[in-house]
């Protein structure tokens, strides 16, 4: 019976740049790209119907992102408006009297349900780039 041949690769350097690259490398670009497409959320938001009321322009000059948090399971950047009353505005009523046309209620959430892929894509956009 003929000996086995073969050969031995020391993977210690490509295993130790792996999981830096996977645990710290990634989730650090990802928490980037989301903190980067927040600025674009807020403007869909400002822009788009239905969009924040700007009776006196207030409330979408108070758009923030914070800074991105990389938790075990997920990263996560928050972002938004935060006048003191930009909750209660977001969640009136559609009925309400809005000053602007084109303004209502859940401008943020409907930007973001109704614009999520193009969201996304400038994520993956963003992420593709800096993994360059």
């Amino acid at each position: 019976m003929a000996k086995e041949t073969g050969f031995t690769l020391d993977a210690t350097e490509f295993l130790r740049n792996f999981r830096r690259i996977t645990e710290e490398k990634i989730p650090r670009n990802l928490g980037e790209a989301l903190e980067e497409t927040w600025p674009y959320i807020l403007a869909d938001a400002v822009e788009e119907v239905p969009k924040v009321p700007v009776d006196t322009g207030h409330l979408s000059k108070t758009q923030k992102v914070g800074e991105y948090r990389i938790y075990k399971d997920r990263i996560f950047c928050e972002g938004g408006f935060h006048a003191d009353y930009a909750a209660k505005v977001h969640e009136m009523p559609v009925s309400t009297n809005w000053s602007e046309p084109g303004s209502g209620p859940k401008f943020l959430e409907s930007a973001l349900i109704s614009n999520n892929r193009k969201y996304m894509k400038e994520v993956a956009d963003r992420l593709r780039k800096k993994a360059k």
